[in-house]
């Protein structure tokens, strides 16, 4: 026999899914090789340069609030006070600077130390507002312009690596803030290294990043197509805007984009539209997934952070505000609606099978980070007025992603096993048809054999009853006709050869209507069907001991005319073979209609039928042939307890 399961675990198609599988794990976690990869890479590099550590300077910083006056040559008059002037505020590192709403200018300069290498260099990360800076009284460096009415350089944050000559050490670098936000000035850190030593740092701790949304952006637009074609995006289409949304945010975000590519409104916009593109996407991918009952509620949460996302664009193009303006309420939404959505994720969790829980398991860890990174912005940000630089969205979104390609992948396994089991249960249904095809024509054989047998014996049996019975009989009369002929003269013995010959005349008719009779019930087609039923199983019961419980309905012109003979046939040789076999003392015979249906049941209390019976008499062979004919099907099966049950069903003539 052939072993189904070696045939399907070495199914092509099966091998191609489970290779997808393979693929797909390698994509999600190759962010995190490369980065090693990367990070190993930077770090051998530097190490070869022998380039120094970047130093964050701190520890001897002063400002002062306010527009320098200029000589009569244009120059800046603060640049070339002493750095022992008392007028300059001294601080201990630039975020230190108390901000003040009434001015739009600020100055803060440091003297810088000594540092040797090549190519030196100073970044600053994340400044919005124009800018110029100074070295020794000389310009540098400028970012934005000064001769303009607008006092911010560009929507967005771009970071800035300046670049400083090779006899540095020592002067003092000023920088000259304009802005209308109060919060003017740097928040964040100042280094000074070398550039090569900043871009391999951004690199080791961007990279694996720039490679997750590269991906998440890859294989996000890959199943936007994949669904189409297959017409499943309706299903998916949150968790498709999720992915390349997410994929877009983290581009946007990293510093390795932002310092070579100098597009800060560019990235501002991609920045905050993909943030909230993709929480709208994750709440609805989530609405789809948790229990029927806490759709509507999912579905309310998506739309608000929808329109949300709607009404910031509506108000920036209009009015152009702080980005401080518009981000913070929408936070506020967000950890609501991430609260109530992480609870509603696990309330479905505790009652669905271990893929659903899974999955949502991943959903919930991925809100949690969400929430996660919402305290921390407002911690660092919001209350303290300093710089969140630290994004976990990405990281659990990638996270959220490996779950979900193990999900995948269970749910790959679980199918290939439904499958071959599928297949299984197929070829064993095929072999057991087979087999019924195989006995069915078994049995059709041996009732061709058993028909043509009974049809010989049938007419060996006439021939020999003609032979025998009625040529005997009328040899008979022949030879007293003959011998009455010859006693013509003789009226005495003229007339007993006479009555003879017409008493044998009279037992050969009796004869001829016995083998008519046999042939075909006579009463069949004087008194129908229904009384032909009544009247074989009256005969019956009375030959016999046996208790008959009868009950016959009117079936007269149900069945049609030249199929009346097969039924009566099996109610006759199922009689005879309880009579015969059975060793019963009750049997129960119903006929009735049921609908446009005829239903024959007889029952016995005997000793049961042989679980071999098909194999066995040719009579219920016979019988269901008759039954085939007839157009049912008969079962004759052990009955309850004890004994032996037919059944019966066959279609009637509609209409009557």
């Amino acid at each position: 026999m052939i072993n189904t399961r070696q045939i399907v675990l070495v199914n092509p198609r099966s091998v191609k899914d489970f290779a997808k599988i393979i693929i797909l794990f390698v994509c999600l976690s190759s962010p995190l090789i490369f980065s090693q990869v990367s990070r190993n890479s930077v770090s051998n590099y530097n190490s070869q340069q022998h380039q120094q550590s970047i130093i964050s300077l701190s520890g001897n910083w002063q400002y002062k609030w306010g527009d320098s006056p200029v000589d009569s040559n244009g120059n800046y008059t603060w640049l070339y006070e002493a750095f022992s002037d008392t007028s300059w505020k001294s601080i201990d590192k630039p975020s230190d600077i108390s901000f003040n709403p009434n001015q739009t200018d600020l100055w803060v300069r440091t003297k810088l130390p000594q540092w040797n290498g090549h190519g030196a260099a100073i970044l600053i990360e994340r400044i919005e507002q124009i800018m110029e800076i100074f070295l020794d009284g000389k310009e540098i460096y400028t970012y934005g312009n000064f001769s303009a009415k607008e006092k911010i350089a560009t929507k967005g944050w771009h970071w800035h690596l300046i670049k400083l000559p090779p006899d540095f050490g020592g002067k003092i670098i000023s920088f000259h803030f304009r802005s209308d936000d109060p919060y003017i000035g740097i928040v964040g850190p100042v280094k000074l290294g070398s550039a090569i030593s900043f871009i391999g740092n951004i690199i080791k701790s961007d990279l694996a990043k720039i490679i997750i949304s590269v991906i998440l952006i890859s294989l996000g637009i890959l199943s936007f197509i994949v669904l189409i074609f297959l017409k499943k995006l309706k299903y998916y289409l949150g968790l498709v805007i999720f992915q390349i949304s997410l994929g877009i945010w983290t581009i946007a975000t990293s510093a390795l984009t932002q310092i070579f590519i100098n597009a800060p409104r560019f990235f501002f916009y991609a920045d905050h539209i993909a943030l909230y593109t993709a929480v709208t996407g994750f709440f609805i991918f989530a609405g789809e997934i948790i229990e029927p009952k806490y759709k509507i509620i999912m579905r309310r949460i998506w739309q608000i952070n929808l329109l949300y996302l709607i009404a910031v664009i509506i108000i920036d193009y209009i009015t152009f505000p702080e980005y401080i303006d518009t981000v913070e309420p929408y936070l506020i939404i967000l950890a609501v609606s991430s609260l109530v959505s992480l609870g509603l994720i696990i309330l479905s969790a505790l009652n669905g099978n271990y893929e659903t829980r899974l999955l949502l398991v991943a959903m919930t860890v991925y809100a949690a980070v969400a929430l996660a990174e919402i305290y921390n912005y407002f911690e660092n940000v919001v209350w303290h007025r300093g710089t969140f630089q630290i994004h976990y969205v990405d990281y659990g979104g990638f996270l959220f992603y490996l779950l979900l390609c193990l999900v995948i992948f269970l749910r790959y396994l679980k199918m290939n096993k439904q499958n071959i089991s599928a297949k299984e249960e197929i070829l064993k249904n095929q072999q057991i048809a087979l087999e019924a095809v195989r006995n069915e024509k078994i049995i059709q054989e041996e009732f061709a054999h058993h028909l043509i047998s009974s049809q010989e014996n049938e007419r060996k049996w006439i021939a020999m009853e003609l032979h025998d019975s009625i040529g005997q009989d009328l040899l008979i009369i022949k030879n007293n006709l003959l011998a009455g002929i010859q006693e013509e003269n003789n009226p005495q013995k003229l007339s007993r050869y006479i009555q003879s010959a017409s008493n044998i005349t009279s037992q050969a008719l009796q004869d001829v209507r016995a083998i008519a009779q046999n042939l075909r019930p006579q009463f069949l087609d004087e008194l129908g069907l229904t009384a032909s039923l009544e009247s074989v199983t009256e005969k019956i019961a009375a030959s016999s001991e046996i208790e008959f419980e009868v009950s016959i309905e009117q079936i007269d012109s149900l069945i049609p005319a030249g199929q009346e003979i097969n039924f009566f046939r099996i109610v006759q040789e199922s009689l005879n073979n309880i009579i015969k076999h059975s060793g019963a003392s009750k049997v129960s015979v119903t006929v009735k209609k049921n609908n446009d249906r005829i239903e024959l049941l007889i029952e016995d209390n005997g000793k049961g039928i042989n679980e071999n019976y098909n194999r066995a008499g040719l009579g219920l062979t016979g019988m269901k042939e008759r039954a085939f004919m007839l157009g049912g099907k008969l079962e004759v099966t052990p009955r309850a307890g004890s004994g032996t049950k037919v059944y019966l069903e066959i279609p009637g003539i509609t209409g009557k």
